[in-house]
């Protein structure tokens, strides 16, 4: 999927040497939003959980900043991921998500920002779908098998916190 030719790309995404970028080592200046989609890629034969393997890094400002990750179709969108913080190191992170048999869904990576001056990036080198738990019998992942609420940081004195929810099935959470 990232060696794509048809990435639609707003702004400054770019794909190139085996690898998706958000940006090309300059600073962005006041942009609101950054979005790159691969539409109609994706398509399952039955209602089916879907496995994800992303070897990606990125740098964010921390409370400033959001990349995101959806699957998107003609009417609904799918939150697999978010990212707020910084691990400018290529890792793996995997994600599990239910799609619909018979439906066309496309992909969607991007950057909402402040309008601070700042260096922030997304660099994706692989992107892979699995259909079948057995290919992942080589994969080293760890799947959570119940919802876990992690601790907060910075810290409960702050205007604005962050907290981290591990769930086996990617989805949204209001917490109250």
């Amino acid at each position: 999927f990232v060696e794509s030719s048809n990435w639609i790309s707003l702004d400054t995404w770019q794909v190139g040497g085996g690898k998706l970028i958000s940006q090309n080592e300059e600073l962005y200046s006041s942009d609101l939003q950054s979005i790159t989609r691969l539409e109609n890629v994706l398509q399952v034969t039955a209602d089916t959980v879907v496995a994800i393997e992303i070897n990606l890094a990125y740098e964010l400002e921390w409370e400033k900043d959001t990349a995101y990750f959806n699957i998107i179709s003609v009417d609904s969108m799918i939150q697999v991921a978010q990212w707020t913080n910084q691990n400018w190191v290529i890792h793996p992170e995997f994600y599990f998500v239910k799609l619909k048999a018979g439906v066309s869904y496309g992909l969607e990576f991007g950057i909402i920002s402040d309008e601070t001056l700042g260096y922030r990036g997304v660099e994706i080198q692989d992107l892979f779908f699995y259909e079948s738990s057995a290919d992942l019998l080589d994969k080293k992942y760890i799947l959570p098998r119940t919802y876990l609420l992690h601790q907060n940081y910075p810290n409960p004195f702050n205007p604005i916190t962050t907290i981290k929810i591990t769930m086996p099935i990617a989805g949204n959470v209001q917490v109250e």
